[in-house]
């Protein structure tokens, strides 16, 4: 079941985020703290009897939302986790009144990049050392403006 997120699920949040970035990429504590806070973003989690399998947050600025980050846990991934996360943190986007949704991905993250363009994700532009040096990154978009499969999307979860 994919839900809002609350301060509750913070430390199973932080096992996910520990659990999937090298130490030097971890957001810290303070910084999901303020993802609840802010009146702009959003928290989703995917839950299955109450273990957080993954996490999406996003900000919508205006009409453009930003992917700030996506988890699933490793045991969960290839279940449709992370689609079910992105698909609703999209309708969110659009029903707020974002026209596109931008992220940055590792420029050789193949996988991820895969999963975004199955989405409509486009490349957009490049940053060079945005992870750090010699660790570039994509932007990617994709438009939200008009509502295809993300009515439906917004469905699936449960505020």
């Amino acid at each position: 079941m994919i839900r809002t997120a609350q301060p509750a699920d913070l430390s199973a949040i932080m096992a996910l985020e520990e659990a999937a970035f090298p130490e030097a990429e971890r957001w810290s504590e303070t910084s999901w703290r303020e993802e609840f806070t802010q009146a702009d973003r959003r928290v989703l989690v995917d839950t299955d009897g109450g273990e957080v399998r993954g996490v999406i947050t996003g900000r919508v600025v205006i009409d453009a939302a930003d992917v700030h980050r996506i988890i699933v846990s490793k045991q969960s991934r290839r279940n449709g986790i992370g689609r079910g996360l992105l698909d609703a943190l999209l309708a969110w986007a659009s029903q707020t009144g974002a026209d596109q949704v931008l992220l940055e991905v590792r420029a050789d993250n193949e996988p991820a990049i895969g999963f975004y363009h199955s989405f409509g994700f486009q490349n957009l532009s490049f940053r060079a050392d945005y992870y750090g040096s010699g660790s570039d990154a994509l932007v990617l978009a994709v438009s939200v403006a008009m509502p295809r499969e993300f009515a439906a999307a917004e469905s699936r979860w449960v505020q």
